[in-house]
This record gives C-alpha cells, structure tokens and sequence, in this order.
C-alpha cells in the first residue's frame, strides 16, 4: 500500500487477499474509506491527505508519523499511535460506517469500536509463534494485557486464513465464544495464458539453461527461513553445481544476506534479487525446477500454494497441518534434519528429472481437486461484508 499512496496509483502488492478483496468490493460498487497509518516518517507525507485512485471505488486517508529527531522513538511511536487512534474515532463518529475492517494488529482499537456498538470484521491472516506466545504468557498472569483481552471482543465477525499456522486453536482459545468465525485456505491465481508465455525467466536474471534452479520467494526475514535456506544451499554446492539458487524477495535481512553469500563465496549459484509484481510471480514459478518454503509460521502460506498451482514441486517442513493437507504429494522434511541431510534429498530431487515428472504428476492432481481461484475465495468473503453491511 506505501507505493499506492506515494505515487497515487493502484500498485497491487503484498496479501494478495488484501488487496484482491478492495478490488473485488471495489467491482461491487461497494464504496470504501480505506486508512491508512504510516509507522514512520515518509517523505512527501507532512498531514493528513485523502487520495482517491481511479481503479478502485475509494478514497485513502493517509495518517502522516511525526517525528521531531530529539525526543525518543519509542515515545514518538506512542503518540503517534495515540493521534491515530483518535483520529480513527472521529471518522467513525462522522462517516458512521456500516462495517469497519481491520487486521489483527489493530485489534486494541478493534475492541474499542465494539464497545461503542459499531460492527466490527476482524482478520487475521494466520498467527505467528510470538502471538501465540504472548497470549499463553498472560494466560498465566492476574492481570492481563489490553491486547490480550481485546482478542475476546465481540466482534461482529473474525476470519482467519488457514496458513499452516495454529489459527483453529488460537480462535478455539482466545476469540469469545459468540462471535462468528471461519478459516479459509487462500486462492491460487489463473495459469499464464498463452499471450504471456514470451517470459524468458532465465534470459531475465542470466541463468544458464543446462542448470536447474531451486526457487525461494517470500520476504527476507527471520521467520521465513532464510538462513536455514542459506545453510541448505551452501551444503548442496559441495555435492553439485548443476544448479542456480534464486532468490525473490526484499526485507530486513535483505543486506546481512548479501553479506552472507558473498562471505562463505556463494555468489555465482545464489542470485538475489528485489521483490516482484505478484502477477509475475507465477511465471517465474512456471519456469522453476524446485521450490523450498521454510516458512516457520506455516507452509499452507500463498507461495506454496501458487507453486502447486503450476505443478512446481516444494520442498517443505513437515508438521501435522502440512502433514494433514499435503499428504505425500510434495517431499516434507523435518525441522530437525541437518542441511546435509536435506541437501541430499534436494541433490536427488533436481539430478532425478523422471522423479520430478512423477512428482509434477502428483502435484497436478492434487491442485486439482485442493485449489481454488481467488475469485472463488474473495466472493466468499465478500458474502460476509454484504451480509454485515445488510444486517448494520
């Protein structure tokens, strides 16, 4: 949404069911207010703007961060939280929305809109490790957390993204017991047609074309896995250079990997380049050999499943909610299994091409009775809203 308001052009990036579902509303003619919050300064953003953008029924409210350079961050960040907050309060006051929208990370103010009678649609795109750690570390205390609490809000709906993450047990545990709620797996996009097929994933990024190339596209961070991707790769060149690590994405560990790769001299089968267009990325799937997803938040995430989508075998963690969905479709390795280990069965996998058309084989039927279109999955969700929106 950053590059959406700095250049004031609909630039659909990041969730795609975020984003898909503006579109989608915005195809109903369902009018939106969409606010945005910057969490530090950008320039060009002094006050708040409204901008409207012609490809989507909305106008953005842009909450500008101050910061003055002499009084501390963290203070900074509270009262500019603080403004926010308010300011939200007043735009509901005065617009009276039938339905407000909101993420998991605003959940404090969520609550507080609840308390005041207003209709209030919760999302959560899954749960990470460190929420889930914060929730079972206030269980214990007398006195509990304000984010804690808002969790148990009655909200008017919460919906969650079944990611490969514990979300059936957090909405089991911490959401009222009242509120209505469901999990839904993500879409998947529509196959390249034929008038794109001129994509030349090698010729863009200079790969030579007698090697395969191990696929890793997500965000560079921590919890995507990217230094055990890392360790994997550097065991796998000691067995083979028949291969090209790429490396798609963009994120906070994006230089300390460069770094990395140039240190323990990977740099000519690691490529890393910048994050892509999302209706790009199943191109360069559909060019790829083998993908790995060490996501540690879950592996039902939106890469995995577009990878399946174009019948690219994925190499991932094995737990019970890949386990149960996956089966034996894709290889599944333990958390616990050396880089050596896994580089073994990644080293057979890629100098075995009929085991890798037998996997595609597999892939292929799975994905078609498993996947479903984004179409398909953001009209179930817009039903919802309408039905709120009806109901308000």
């Amino acid at each position: 949404m950053i590059e959406t308001v700095l250049t004031r052009k609909w630039i659909p990036k990041g969730l795609p069911a975020y984003y898909k579902l503006i579109e989608e509303l915005s195809n109903k003619g369902i009018p939106l207010t969409i606010l945005f919050h910057c969490r530090e300064p950008l320039k060009g953003i002094g006050g708040v703007k409204i901008i409207r953008i012609k490809r989507i029924n909305a106008k953005i409210i842009v909450l500008p961060c101050y910061s003055t350079g002499f009084i501390p961050w963290r203070i900074e960040y509270k009262l500019n939280r603080l403004f926010h907050f308010i300011f939200l309060i007043i735009l509901v006051v005065i617009l009276k929305p039938g339905v407000i929208y909101t993420d998991k990370s605003h959940s404090k103010e969520a609550a507080f809109l609840t308390l005041i009678g207003k209709a209030v649609f919760l999302r959560m795109y899954g749960v990470t490790k460190s929420l889930c750690d914060f929730m079972k570390k206030n269980e214990k205390k007398t006195i509990k957390s304000l984010r804690y609490y808002s969790f148990l809000a009655k909200f008017s709906y919460v919906l969650g993204t079944l990611d490969g993450s514990d979300i059936e047990e957090f909405f089991h545990k911490y959401l009222h017991p009242s509120v209505p709620r469901d999990v839904l797996l993500n879409g998947v996009d529509s196959l390249p047609g034929e008038s794109e097929c001129g994509y030349d994933l090698r010729f863009e990024y200079d790969i030579d074309r007698r090697k395969k190339i191990i696929l890793f596209i997500s965000r560079f961070s921590q919890e995507k896995g990217v230094f055990e991707f890392l360790e994997l790769i550097k065991m796998l060149s000691q067995l083979t250079d028949c291969f090209i690590a790429l490396m798609i994405g963009s994120g906070p560990l994006e230089n300390t990997l460069k770094e990395v790769v140039k240190r323990e001299q990977l740099t000519k089968i690691i490529k890393i380049e910048g994050s892509i267009e999302h209706s790009k990325v199943l191109k360069v799937m559909s060019q790829s050999d083998l993908m790995v997803s060490f996501n540690k938040e879950g592996n039902l995430c939106n890469t995995v499943l577009e990878a399946l989508r174009v019948c690219l075998p994925v190499l991932t963690h094995k737990d019970k909610h890949a386990s149960s969905f996956y089966r034996d479709t894709i290889p599944l390795v333990d958390k616990n299994d050396s880089a050596m280990c896994v580089s073994k069965k990644v080293y057979r996998l890629i100098t075995d091409d009929k085991e890798l058309t037998i996997l595609k084989k597999k892939i292929e039927r799975f994905s078609s009775t498993n996947l479903y279109s984004w179409q398909y999955r953001i009209e179930k969700e817009v039903k919802i809203i309408k039905k709120l929106l009806n109901t308000n």
